[in-house]
């Protein structure tokens, strides 16, 4: 009975250590390192083999002294087995404990002085772990807020720090359910601990890892550049108020000097009423001089008068065939055309845009008037209408072939009052009535010429159907 026993022993002895490799097989992944798990499994293959070589011996066992001592020659391969194993996985301890080191000081050294605030949230919208930044911008202390659902923290901490607290709150809450990107920006309040600012919230959830179904939540501080857009609406409201009040007082002076000119041109008719026909050549002279003169004002302050109403006149916009325009246009202009005896060329394909009927007649009339008035003496004189259209917008053209223009008098031509030659009827109104009128219609105006002699063309664009 004693022998069946002590021949058991080492089988069972023998299945115990089949259990642990198996176990071992499934769980050494997890615990060792590649060279650590070959290096333990040739030590448990030698085991198994001393085991297979001494089972026919132990069934010829003499003394139950032979069994131990044969079976502790088996044991002691097990025994420096698992000091290996557990000698390993010390050192495989080691390096997890390092490597978590490493890790840590990453985020201590790296994210921790990152200029970006951070929140780190797990699955059940605790915080996990924030940056001294997102201590800074929200007034908040990390040791406070680890381990915190964030809920909490919104309605206890931020609320006190947020422009509109429910509204942010809101916000971060649905992100955080929908688990999907989300980006918006919120007003920091200034504190005691905390500066006012502007921050851009960019959150994105945590797909896989320790903290799968979480989120990432960055806020970038956006105050130089709300601060700069701030600054750049101010300047354009003071600019328009600038615009308007200058806009007034062309209309006002201009509707004002109206009024002492139709008394000069009354005065005029009536002297040459009283001094008749045996008026003197340099009377006459002098009181046509003065009559052309006070024209030239009156038309002046005409187009300043309608100048000043671009834009002001509250004229509801309609689609308008570009080809009805221009056709009108050089209807209305035909003596300017006919006294150059200029040949007009008119492109088909004009498109419809969007926008106020008499103005864009204005704009065509003048630029072909300027076209004729600046031919000068070429001998087959040509006026040349058009558009070109893409997906934005339309630019519009009207060229010719006469004096030309420098280079360095381009960018005045749109100049209120610049006229190329003084002696040249007109105003210097005209071509910047037609800059406003096409500003007006979010649009821009430019010349194109490579100098004296060679044409001029004036083109300028208009959005295709603008809303």
């Amino acid at each position: 009975m004693l022998m069946n026993l002590v021949a058991v022993f080492p089988c069972v002895s023998l299945g115990a250590m089949l259990l642990a490799l198996a176990v071992l097989a499934v769980r050494w992944k997890h615990a060792l390192r590649r060279s650590a798990r070959l290096f333990l499994l040739g030590v448990l293959v030698l085991t198994l083999f001393h085991a297979a070589s001494n089972v026919l011996e132990w069934a010829n066992i003499a003394t139950v002294l032979d069994l131990f001592e044969d079976y502790v020659e088996l044991l002691l391969p097990v025994l420096w087995g698992c000091f290996v194993y557990v000698f390993l996985q010390g050192l495989s301890q080691h390096e997890l404990r390092a490597s978590e080191a490493r890790y840590r000081s990453l985020t201590d050294d790296v994210l921790d002085t990152s200029a970006v605030a951070i929140q780190i949230l797990d699955a059940q919208f605790r915080i996990v772990w924030i940056n001294q930044a997102s201590q800074s911008y929200f007034g908040l202390n990390r040791d406070e807020c680890i381990g915190r659902d964030k809920r909490l923290l919104l309605h206890e901490k931020i609320k006190h720090a947020v422009e509109n607290p429910e509204a942010f709150a809101r916000q971060v809450t649905d992100a955080f359910d929908r688990h999907e990107p989300a980006t918006f920006e919120c007003h920091v309040l200034p504190g005691p601990t905390r500066e006012e600012r502007w921050l851009e919230y960019r959150g994105l959830p945590i797909p896989g890892g320790l903290y799968a179904g979480g989120r990432i939540e960055h806020y970038y501080d956006v105050t130089a550049r709300k601060r700069a857009e701030q600054h750049r609406e101010e300047l354009l409201l003071k600019l328009e108020t600038q615009n308007a009040e200058l806009e007034r007082f062309i209309y006002t002076v201009s509707h004002d000097l109206k009024t002492p000119l139709i008394t000069i041109k009354g005065f005029l008719g009536i002297l040459r009423e009283e001094l008749g026909e045996g008026i003197a050549d340099v009377v006459e002279d002098a009181l046509g001089r003065i009559d052309a003169a006070s024209d030239k004002m009156m038309q002046l302050l005409n187009e300043l008068l309608e100048m000043s109403r671009v834009g002001r006149v509250d004229v509801p916009w309609e689609d308008v065939p570009l080809a009805d325009v221009v056709e009108e246009a050089v209807a209305l202009a035909r003596g300017s055309i006919d006294a150059c005896g200029a040949e007009v060329h008119i492109d088909s394909g004009f498109p419809i845009v969007c926008g106020e009927r008499p103005r864009l007649i204005e704009v065509f009339l003048n630029l072909i008037d300027n076209a004729a008035k600046y031919m000068g003496d070429q001998p087959r004189p040509r006026i040349e209408i058009g558009a070109e259209t893409s997906d934005t917008n339309v630019v519009c053209y009207v060229g010719d072939n006469g004096i030309g223009i420098e280079p360095r008098f381009q960018g005045k031509v749109f100049e209120l009052f610049e006229q190329l030659d003084p002696h040249q009827p007109g105003s210097g109104v005209g071509l910047a009535l037609v800059k406003r009128i096409v500003e007006v219609h979010e649009g821009r105006v430019w010349v194109e010429s490579e100098g004296p002699g060679c044409g001029t063309t004036v083109r300028f664009s208009l959005p295709a159907r603008p809303a």
